[in-house]
Parts: C-alpha cells; sequence; structure tokens
C-alpha cells in the first residue's frame, strides 16, 4: 500500500521467473471464468500440468513481437495480458490479436484487467497494428461484456474450443499522433 493507505498496481513485461505464478494465474482465471462455458469432459482438462505445457510451449515458440504485461498488486503478480501479431490465416498483418488476458479471480473488478487490457493494446498500437482480434467463448457471459463494454465487437469468425464455441471479437486501434506506419500498409 502507499502513504495513502492504497493498494498499488504496477505494470511490467513478464519475466521468467515469473512462470509458475503465469501458470498458476492463467488456471485459475481460465477455470472460474470459462469453465462454466464447457462440458464438465472438458473442465477437467483444464489441470496444472496441461497450463504449464501450454507455457511452455509459448514460451518456446513465442511469435515475433509478441509480448506478455504482467500486473502487480501490492508486490503480488495478479493477472497477465499477451499480444502480439494475430495467429489467424484469414487476417491481414496489419491485425495484432490479445492472446490473453487474465486476472486473479479473487482481484476481479478492481481495475487491474482494464489495466492489462489498456497496456496490451498500447503496445499492439505501438507495434504499428491498425486493428486487433481476440477469441473468447461465446458463453463466457463476463468475459464477453468486459470486451463490448471497451469497444470489441464480433466480426462472425467462430471455431470450436474444447467443446464450446469461440467467436472473434476485433477492435479498431485508435491512432495516437505517431510517425509509424501500420503493418500491411506502405
Amino acid at each position: 500500500m502507499d502513504s495513502a493507505g492504497v493498494s498499488t498496481r504496477r505494470l511490467r513485461a513478464a519475466r521468467t521467473d515469473d512462470l509458475d505464478e503465469l501458470v498458476r494465474i492463467n488456471l485459475a482465471a481460465f477455470r472460474a471464468g470459462n469453465a462454466p462455458a464447457l462440458g464438465h469432459e472438458a473442465a477437467a482438462q483444464l489441470t496444472l500440468d496441461a497450463a504449464r505445457a501450454q507455457w511452455h510451449q509459448f514460451v518456446e515458440h513465442q511469435p515475433v513481437d509478441a509480448t506478455v504485461t504482467v500486473a502487480e498488486h501490492s508486490g503480488r503478480l495478479c493477472g497477465f495480458a499477451g499480444a502480439g501479431p494475430t495467429r489467424d490465416d484469414d487476417l491481414d498483418p496489419s491485425v495484432g490479436e490479445l492472446y490473453s488476458l487474465y486476472v486473479d479471480p479473487d482481484l476481479w473488478a478492481q481495475g487491474h484487467g482494464t489495466a492489462l487490457h489498456d497496456a496490451a493494446l498500447d503496445e499492439l498500437r505501438h507495434g504499428g497494428f491498425a486493428s486487433a482480434a481476440l477469441w473468447v467463448l461465446e458463453d463466457n457471459a463476463h468475459a464477453g461484456r468486459f470486451y463490448r463494454a471497451r469497444g470489441w465487437a464480433p466480426d462472425r469468425a467462430h471455431r470450436p474450443f474444447m467443446g464450446a464455441n469461440s467467436l472473434r471479437l476485433r477492435h479498431v486501434l485508435t491512432r495516437e499522433p505517431s510517425t509509424s506506419t501500420p503493418r500491411g500498409t506502405s
């Protein structure tokens, strides 16, 4: 807490020594937000080992220009957001992607998600992306409300995920006065 008794939040780039906390937060937040939208069998696949394997896969094959930003709350990791070039073949190179945004469920509705969201979009803007995409489970009402309140809208793309339906949301990245040229343009 700061001198006024207010909890502090600090955003920074993720480090390799954050991996265990990233896995813990990823698993807890994924279960809290998505498990209700998944069938029992799919939800049972959400294990610590599976989450750790996904993180190792991401670290080993991280897309060029991808970033992971973490939020610390009162000195403890409380959430993260990953962003970078889109992984969707049907989108052009001017589109970035918000790969993930997870906050410890015990700390939801305290502004950490919004701070991470905004930081990830800033990373995409600074990377020269003109717009962004993300995937969300269609039945995850909490996430749907969060993203729609921040200007995201469905683009009609759907795909299955762990036995549920996910949909792609898109967001136009407003340009800050800059000399950079958006990716995919000349």
